[in-house]
Order: C-alpha cells, then sequence, then structure tokens
C-alpha cells in the first residue's frame, strides 16, 4: 500500500468543498459502559459496574473538488435512546462544525478533547466513546459545513479504468510535516521495542544459564 507521504508528494493541490449532504445515517448499537467503579488502589484504575446498549451513528457527507468528488464519513458519536430519529441527528450535527471526518482510509479529528467531553468519558459514563477519533491524526483545517478548504488530491494509480480518487485535507506542506512527525514517533517506539526485547532475551538467557549450572551442580555437586 502506498505510504500516506508518498501520496501527499504526488498528489496535487486543490480546494475541496464540504457539503452536508446527502447526511444518511449509518447506525449500529453497541454495549456501553454507563457507570464505572474504582478497581484497586491505583487512583485510576477503574472497572465497569453498569452496561447499557448505545446507537452508534456516522454520517455521510460529500467532498467535491474541481473533477470529481468523494463520499466521506462524520462519527458523531454515541446515544444511549436507540429510538432516536438518526435522520434529525445527523442534520443537526452537520450542520455545525463537524468534529471529525473519515474519507476512504484516512480520517482526523478536529479536537479530541472536545469529543470526550460531549459525548461522555470513564469519569462522565460512557465507555471508550469515541475511539475512532482518539486513534486519528488533528485534522489541519476546520471542518465548516459548505465551505471550500485546502486540499491535495491525487487520479486512481491504474489508467483505462474507473476508480476512487484518493484525497485529503490541509496545505501539502503541513501534511507532509504532520506525516513526518508521525513516522518519526513510530521510529522512536520501534526503538524502545527492539531495545526492550533485546533486553528480555538477555534476561532469558541468564535465567538459563543459571538453571544449567543448578542442574549440573545437583548431578555432578
Amino acid at each position: 500500500a502506498e505510504e500516506f507521504s508518498d501520496f501527499v508528494k504526488s498528489a496535487e493541490e486543490e480546494q475541496c468543498a464540504l457539503v452536508s449532504t446527502p447526511g444518511t445515517s449509518e447506525c449500529r448499537q453497541d454495549e456501553v459502559c454507563i457507570k464505572w467503579m474504582s478497581s484497586g488502589t491505583k487512583s485510576n484504575s477503574k472497572r465497569c459496574s453498569e452496561k447499557r446498549m448505545a446507537l452508534s451513528c456516522q454520517c455521510v457527507v460529500s467532498i467535491r473538488y474541481p473533477f470529481g468528488q468523494s463520499a466521506g464519513m462524520v462519527d458523531v458519536g454515541y446515544a444511549l435512546d436507540l429510538d432516536r430519529d438518526t435522520a434529525a441527528w445527523c442534520a443537526e450535527e452537520l450542520n455545525m462544525s463537524w468534529p471529525n471526518i473519515k474519507v476512504g482510509r484516512n480520517s482526523c479529528s478536529t479536537d479530541a478533547q472536545t469529543r470526550i467531553t460531549q459525548y461522555g468519558s470513564p469519569d462522565q459514563g460512557l465507555d471508550d466513546i469515541d475511539a475512532w477519533s482518539l486513534a486519528t491524526d488533528k485534522c489541519l483545517v476546520q471542518l465548516i459545513p459548505n465551505s471550500s478548504v485546502p486540499c491535495v488530491v491525487k487520479a486512481p494509480d491504474f489508467h483505462g479504468k474507473r476508480g476512487a480518487r484518493r484525497m485529503w485535507f490541509g496545505e501539502k506542506s503541513e501534511l507532509l510535516a504532520q506525516a513526518d512527525q508521525a513516522g518519526s514517533a513510530l521510529g522512536m517506539m520501534g526503538g524502545i521495542l527492539s531495545t526492550l526485547s533485546t533486553a528480555c532475551l538477555a534476561i532469558g538467557s541468564a535465567i538459563a544459564g543459571l538453571l544449567l549450572l543448578a542442574m549440573l551442580y545437583r548431578v555432578f555437586g
């Protein structure tokens, strides 16, 4: 698969329109925690004491650029009312600044902390309420409905066939800087894991050596 930084480098800079239509909802029911209790002696250690079914919804939007358009998804979070009017919910949320967006393989969140406050946290009740947006990059543009934002767009790599264009939001220079920062963080984590793995192997070898010496002592001592 193409790396994100390679995609950005080869994409064209454009202006993309964020359109709140069609606004249809795609929902599912999930079990979430609504009540937490402290567990153990650690202050941040908690366990769920009560769960309920909740409605999780994403709303379909359109992204338009000079030579085409793509479909996107806006995650509007959870609701404990399983009978909530999801069409009205999407219409209400998409009329405001969008908290996140997902287009193809890319996704970002404008403000993860705001999402936690709005839809719940372990302290407020709902558990893992927005894992999708929390796991993504921070958006480099404000997602204002029915406005235009800078973006990069790339046509399919194959010729003579129709295919979805790959696109993302932000100035090319800022997107490349974000990708480099993410790559550096992953490289640092890889180095730490490699060091830990080496240390574990060394400790394991030492323990095996001591056990072997103990066995030999019992046999020949």
